[in-house]
């Protein structure tokens, strides 16, 4: 018998912390990085195995690297960078990307335009 199952998938992102004087920028992760899960605990989980081999490294004056702690009502329903949408959000510095990783696990690389200011 097929079934059919309906999934509530929200989106969740962190960002990168320039510590170090660098970025990490790969096949999984870039300045931003949003994943698509069910839940807070899931996104938390999925963020954790897409990070942990792009450095946990941390330095005095910038800190760690990367930062997350999802709670429910971080998940959103399309991708967004800061609470902007990802289609009109402008990055402070040419080059940014964002890595978006959809629940079917498709990573996507969305190049993010600099702002004009």
């Amino acid at each position: 018998m097929k079934q059919t199952v309906t999934l509530d998938l929200k989106w969740y992102e962190t960002h990168q912390n320039n510590s170090g004087g660098h970025f990490y920028v790969d096949d999984a992760v870039a300045q931003y990085v949003l994943v698509q899960a069910t839940s807070a605990k899931e996104a938390q989980h999925k963020m954790e195995e897409i990070t942990e081999s792009s450095g946990n490294d941390w330095c005095e004056c910038c800190g760690e690297r990367w930062y997350f702690d999802f709670d429910e009502e971080d998940g959103t329903d399309s991708p967004v960078i800061y609470s902007t949408p990802i289609a009109e959000y402008k990055a402070w510095m040419k080059g940014c990307i964002a890595k978006l990783h959809y629940y079917t696990g498709v990573v996507e690389t969305v190049e993010i335009p600099k702002r004009n200011d």
